[in-house]
């Protein structure tokens, strides 16, 4: 297969403060947004996206051991194995911190792999004992011997039907325990002493693995089917395996002092390191980057990914919409991009184009697809470069006097769950939700309604491969507000359109694939004729407290917190509480010191004397340091406004960069904004009468920021809103 390599340009260090820790395993807690990693001298650590690293020691909860291998559970449970006392460990931050041991049955198990399982436990393997075990926080749960005998299973993983995989390393096998059940199998690795080791699962639901002494990577597509891929230099191959936020798999490969990547398609590329550097454990950050551990050099290291293919499930030339989407390369070098559309009837190939450095494009699908109902997907060839893509469509509802449109920013991964806090079909709305399935088989996708003051609904729904469906709100529960949870069987991406009024008005999001206890939006006003909405959406069973911030031009304001229920949805007029003022807001959940995993969005309306218009997004959990926004205009009477929220306590500075389809002519500028505040730059004030795509970046050091994209056109009888793309 084609490679690449370079050296390790973007990949930054952090010193582990304990000399020769021997760290080996790290693991991503979702809901805190930080790693946790362990260490050889009976220590685990953690370590925050700024490089901010803690630890705990032995006598901090009871590790007697020697940690090796981690994960972090839903509910935030720290699993790792300790195979030199026999022993499945865990630590656990929540109310009262508190952390313990779970002793194996059989002496000298030799505990290796872990992952996470279900209802607060743990699935591990022992390598010595050759059997796959199953442990809560008190005992361990089941032992399931292994069918080849001294196989010494190493890593194991989960994948989102229940199935669980695991690497047999003696014997060149990699095995499965079939829905976490009694049935298990294993199955013949092509090449002859592979030494299977790392294991994780593709964002298409495909089963990787290491073959560390054949120096290749393996997936399997079916039971027995198994493709392996040769990674470039020598013979020392990869190690561990974790797939990234970007959808590629990311390896390290100690022996060589590598990192690298594989595509879904084959195409690898990888990062040398110093000499010396032992790359081992690797995990997928919440910061567009993944963290792995350097045991010889005593470091946690962190690599950006970069975001080279982009999903947008909505988009329709038919109907009376016009659909126009628009691509971004924030590099200095050109990118080639190819655009693929999957309809009701298929996949569908669109254009290919190359970008000039620093520059944008628009592309228009009816060329291609004429009127049609359809998904997009936007590739880079090159996939370490980061590109941005967004849609925007436009229609004009029965009867209406003006234009109106939504957009949004695209998607870089498929998944398996995607959570929407917006959505009604009351109050003369309607709500589809737009699924998309890129993939080679049909989608099985559970739909679950979270009905305001009602029980919750659940429905059943197939989207066909390489192909997209509409569904609507009002067909499946009637007339209601709710908020919505996809679960699908394979990976997909949903969007979610709404409209008002016989389509006088309409917004559109993507939804998120993880709750998390914060939640970021740049954007809001109640001043100048504006009504926003926040909608709070918890998806849990227990319930929580809501806390709101606004940060204002004149600084930051609080309301009182409210209460929330589990799998309920609660929709709050900032009008009310905050008046005449613009804002960006900060939502966060927590009840009695728990943080609690939210969904958070927010909705405009205002009436230009044309007829109510609206725009939405779906907020962020965290902030970053660069955003991307493709589509910006200041011709043909539409105006561009960047909102750029600071939610630090001290002043940061911004850079703002305007792109154009040449790549010559940009304008760049630096603002200051103050503190717990939140700045509006308007397009037209530096680039007027022209098309331009759109770079927000914090110079200031260590710090980040939120910012989103609003668009005006008709003297503002249309509007819309998205948050943008971003990197680290």
């Amino acid at each position: 297969m084609p490679a690449s390599a370079s050296s390790a340009t973007g990949i930054t260090e952090y010193n582990i403060p304990t000399a020769s820790s021997k760290a080996c395993g790290i693991a991503l807690d979702e809901q805190y947004h930080d790693m946790w990693f362990t260490e050889g001298v009976g220590k685990l650590g953690s370590i925050d996206t700024d490089g901010n690293c803690t630890e705990l020691r032995k006598g901090d909860f009871s590790i007697s051991g020697t940690p090796s291998q981690i994960v972090v559970d839903d509910a935030g449970c720290r699993w790792f194995t300790e195979s030199d006392t026999n022993k499945i460990g865990w630590y656990w931050i929540g109310g009262s911190n508190a952390g313990g041991e779970v002793q194996l049955p059989g002496a000298n198990a030799g505990p290796s792999g872990i992952t996470a399982g279900p209802n607060s436990s743990a699935w591990f393997t022992e390598k010595t004992a050759n059997k796959i075990g199953l442990c809560n926080m008190n005992k361990v749960l089941k032992e399931y011997e292994v069918p080849t005998s001294a196989s010494e299973p190493l890593d194991i993983i989960q994948d989102h039907n229940k199935n669980v995989w695991f690497t047999e390393s003696a014997t060149n096998k990699l095995g499965v325990l079939f829905g976490g059940a009694v049935a298990i199998d294993d199955f013949e690795v092509p090449t002859p002493d592979s030494g299977p080791a790392g294991i994780t699962i593709g964002a298409d639901g495909r089963v990787w693995f290491a073959e560390r002494y054949a120096n290749k990577l393996a997936w399997m597509s079916s039971p027995r089917d198994i493709h392996e891929i040769r990674l470039p230099g020598g013979t020392d191959g990869p190690n561990d395996l974790v797939l990234g936020p970007d959808g590629n798999i990311w390896y390290t490969r100690p022996g060589a002092d590598r990192v690298g990547f594989c595509t879904p398609s084959g195409h690898i590329v990888e990062y040398s390191l110093h000499a010396g550097s032992k790359p081992m454990g690797i995990t997928a950050g919440p910061d567009a980057s993944v963290w792995f551990v350097e045991q010889g050099t005593n470091k946690i290291a962190r690599a950006p990914v970069a975001f080279s293919t982009w999903y947008l499930a909505e988009g329709t030339t038919s109907w009376g919409f016009s659909t126009y989407i628009s691509v971004q390369n924030p590099n200095a070098t050109a990118a080639t991009v190819r655009l693929t559309y999957e309809t009701p009837r298929g996949r569908v190939r669109g254009p290919a184009l190359t970008l000039p450095g620093l520059s944008q494009a628009t592309i228009n699908p009816s060329d291609t697809l004429g009127e049609q109902d359809f998904s997009t997907r936007v590739t880079c060839d090159d996939p370490t470069q980061t590109i941005a893509v967004d849609r925007t469509m436009t229609w004009t509802g029965a009867g209406a006097s003006s234009e109106e449109g939504h957009c949004s920013v695209g998607v870089t991964e498929t998944a398996n769950r995607w959570y929407f806090a917006e959505g009604s079909s009351a109050w003369g709305f309607e709500s589809w939700l737009l699924i998309q399935n890129p993939e080679d088989t049909d989608a099985r996708c559970f739909i679950t309604y979270l009905v305001e003051g009602k029980s919750t609904v659940t429905v059943t729904k197939t989207v066909p491969a390489h192909s997209r469906r509409s569904f609507s709100m009002a067909d499946d529960i009637g007339a209601a507000d709710a908020s919505m949870v996809v679960d699908a069987q394979s990976p997909v991406i949903a969007e979610r359109a709404m409209y008002r009024n016989n389509r006088r008005e309409g917004h559109d999001s993507i939804g998120t694939t993880e709750p998390a206890s914060r939640y970021y939006l740049a954007e809001g006003t109640s001043a100048s004729g504006f009504t926003t909405y926040v909608l709070v959406e918890n998806p849990g069973s227990s319930p929580t407290q809501v806390q709101m911030s606004f940060m204002t031009p004149n600084g930051r304001r609080e309301i009182d917190p409210f209460d929330l229920a589990g799998q309920s949805r609660k929709t709050i007029c900032i009008n009310d509480v905050l008046p005449d003022s613009d804002f960006s807001t900060v939502v966060e959940a927590g009840y009695r010191g728990f943080k609690t995993p939210i969904v958070v969005e927010r909705a405009m309306f205002w009436d230009n004397g044309t007829g109510q218009a609206c725009h939405g997004s779906i907020g962020m959990s965290m902030p970053h340091r660069t955003f991307y926004f493709p589509d910006g205009q200041t011709s043909n009477g539409r105006e561009t406004w960047i909102l750029v929220q600071n939610p630090n306590n001290t002043d940061v500075k911004v850079q703002l960069s305007y792109m154009t389809p040449t790549g010559k002519g940009d304008v760049s500028f630096i603002e200051t904004i103050p503190a717990n505040s939140r700045r509006s730059f308007n397009m037209a004030d530096k680039l007027p009468s022209t098309r331009a795509s759109i770079m927000v970046k914090c110079t200031t050091f260590k710090k980040k920021i939120m910012s989103e994209r609003a668009m005006y056109w008709n003297n503002r009888g249309a509007g819309t809103d998205t948050i943008g793309g971003f990197s680290d």
